[in-house]
């Protein structure tokens, strides 16, 4: 790394904690490693709106009641979050457990029409499903 540094850039990322260990794990790590980011948790409004996105990318509408429950979800995720918060993660782990529930759900009623195959509603959501994320448990509105 010392003889091609102009020409090699090193990344390392992780939980600042964790991270702080692994640089002060080795003296030739921390004079090599001297520029530091760190990104803030998102508020619990971006984290809906990220919910949101990724149902639209996935071809999916959110019920104006399900916008409620996801950002009752991530307030309260975001006022329980430790160090080891996911963020964007948190969210996709909540996006894939309601669209799994959303096809439990249809497949017990039976209901196959555009809306329904496309429309997530506020019992798709873990806590509401009956199932839970990975995680503390969440329970919405």
């Amino acid at each position: 790394m010392e003889d091609e540094r102009d020409q090699i850039i090193v990344i390392v990322a992780g939980y600042t904690g964790p991270m702080e260990q692994f640089i002060a794990s080795n003296p030739g790590l921390q004079s090599r490693f001297t520029n530091y980011l760190k990104f803030p948790d998102y508020p619990a409004e971006d984290l809906a709106e990220i919910f949101q996105r990724m149902a639209a990318q996935s071809g999916l509408v959110c019920a104006p009641e399900m916008t409620v429950a996801v950002l009752a979800i991530c307030q309260k995720l975001h006022a329980a979050r430790t160090e080891q918060f996911g963020n964007v993660r948190e969210m996709r782990n909540l996006f894939e457990a309601a669209v799994r529930n959303q096809s439990t759900r249809l497949a017990g009623t039976g209901q196959c029409d555009r809306d329904s195959l496309t429309t997530l509603l506020p019992e798709d959501l873990p806590d509401r499903a009956g199932t839970s994320m990975t995680g503390p448990e969440v329970r919405a509105p």
